[in-house]
């Protein structure tokens, strides 16, 4: 289904600008109009590419970011856990993951 919007309402205007113009001043002033509006269509058109580019690049950092989290709370067992050499809070963290393997998930260890 087809949503209208306020650009495919007609207007007394634009009703009155679709007949052939008779003078040559009506041609040029409606050459000129038309001329303005191509302009404007080109400039909305550079912007709707402009912005969808962008929310095209967001989506694909949100699904990159949804991709980390969902190996986060579902790792599978054959994979270690990557973990950057020298931290030894990362692997503090990750014998305590392997102690409390049994363990749902949705329990949560606080130590302060």
């Amino acid at each position: 289904m087809k949503v209208r919007t306020m650009r495919d309402i007609p207007t007394t205007q634009g009703l009155r600008n679709q007949a052939t113009p008779t003078t040559r001043e009506q041609a040029v002033s409606e050459a000129a109009r038309l001329e303005h509006e191509l302009a404007r269509l080109r400039r909305e058109l550079s912007m709707w590419i402009l912005y969808q580019n962008k929310t095209a690049a967001r989506m694909h950092r949100v699904d990159q970011r949804l991709t980390v989290l969902k190996e986060i709370l579902d790792p599978k067992e054959k994979e270690p856990i990557n973990q950057h050499p020298g931290r030894t809070e990362a692997s503090d963290r990750a014998e305590r993951e392997e102690q409390t393997k049994s363990k749902s998930w949705r329990t949560v260890d606080v130590q302060y």
